[in-house]
């Protein structure tokens, strides 16, 4: 039996160490969220990035984005734009993937959004089982 890692695998872990060597260098919140935004856009080849933490009552606190075009900044940085997408990924509580946002019964009811994009992945942020924020990534259409 192989116990060894493919070479692709290699790379995916080399990656990965690098970014945690890169995030434990930053000292302040707002250097970690925008370093893991832009990280993990580059990372999946994505168009756009968001990191987006709530407060104790869980309302928006922080929103960081990375957008590979950008002239999308103007448009996709507002956070109200993203505010219904992290709201239901935090109420899901685990990550969620659509090829098709438009046409995915799971996101239907999110106006506006679900127009502008296409392919999403969320992953929520949990500390002690409660929501705290999420990380979205996604392309438009």
């Amino acid at each position: 039996m192989d116990t060894h890692p493919s070479l692709g695998s290699m790379v995916d872990l080399e990656a990965l160490h690098r970014i945690s060597l890169e995030l434990v260098r930053e000292t302040s919140l707002e250097a970690v969220l925008d370093r893991t935004a832009s990280v993990a856009r580059r990372l999946t080849s994505a168009r756009h990035s968001v990191v987006a933490l709530l407060d104790e009552k869980g309302d928006l606190d922080r929103f960081v984005y990375s957008f590979s075009d950008p002239n999308d900044a103007e448009k996709y940085s507002i956070p109200g734009f993203w505010w219904n997408l992290v709201e239901k990924l935090c109420m899901l509580g685990n990550p969620v993937y659509t090829a098709d946002m438009k046409n995915d019964p799971q996101f239907s009811g999110l106006r506006g959004i679900s127009t502008q994009l296409s392919c999403v992945m969320g992953v929520p942020l949990l500390a002690d089982g409660k929501p705290i924020g999420t990380v979205i990534l996604a392309e438009k259409t």
